[in-house]
C-alpha cells in the first residue's frame, strides 16, 4: 500500500501506560526510521512535545516505522525511554520492567545474565517546549545475574 500524501497521527492519552497521571495532556517523544531522512538508528532524529505524529507519503520500498515515548516529568527535567531504537519493537514488556523518578530517571532492563544493549533516552531540560534543546542519550548496559539492571541516563551508568 502506497501513502499518497502527509498525514497527522493524534496519539490518544489512552496509549500511556499505567504510571502516567493521564490527565489528557501527556506528550509524547516520537521518531522515525527507516528512511535517511529519519535519521540513524543509533541516533534517531526526535521530536518532544507531541501530540500527534507525522507520517509522510511514501511507497513500499521506502516506509517508515514510526515510534511514541511517553514523556515524564522528573526533577524539572522531561525524560522519555526510547528503548533500544535498534530493534522494530524498541520498548516491550519482555526486556523493560519499567521507569522510576526518584533522584534520577532510571529504567529497568531484563534480559539474560552476560548480555549487552544499548538503551537510549531523550532528554529535555526545557519541559519538552523544543527539539533544539533535546538530548538523545545512550547507555551501555549488561544485563547483571539477576537477569535485570538499572540504566540510569543522567550518569551514563548501568548497574
Amino acid at each position: 500500500m502506497d501513502v499518497a500524501a502527509d498525514y497527522l497521527v493524534a496519539l490518544p492519552a489512552a496509549a500511556a501506560p499505567s504510571f502516567s497521571e493521564g490527565g489528557g495532556d501527556e506528550r509524547f517523544t516520537t521518531w522515525a526510521t527507516n528512511t535517511a531522512e529519519c535519521g540513524s538508528l543509533a541516533t534517531p532524529a526526535v521530536q518532544p512535545g507531541q501530540m500527534s505524529v507525522a507520517v509522510k507519503s511514501c511507497g513500499k520500498a521506502d516506509f517508515q516505522v514510526l515510534h511514541g515515548a511517553l514523556e515524564v516529568e522528573c526533577s524539572g527535567v522531561t525524560w522519555a525511554l526510547l528503548g533500544e531504537t535498534n530493534k522494530w519493537v524498541p520498548v516491550s514488556p519482555q526486556r523493560f520492567e519499567g521507569v522510576t523518578c526518584g533522584a534520577s530517571f532510571a529504567a529497568t532492563v531484563i534480559g539474560s545474565p552476560g548480555e549487552q544493549l544499548a538503551v537510549s533516552f531523550a532528554k529535555n531540560s526545557d519541559g519538552g517546549a523544543g527539539a533544539d534543546d533535546t538530548q538523545v542519550i545512550t547507555v551501555q548496559c549488561t544485563i547483571g545475574a539477576t537477569g535485570k539492571a538499572v540504566a540510569q541516563p543522567d550518569t551514563n551508568t548501568c548497574s
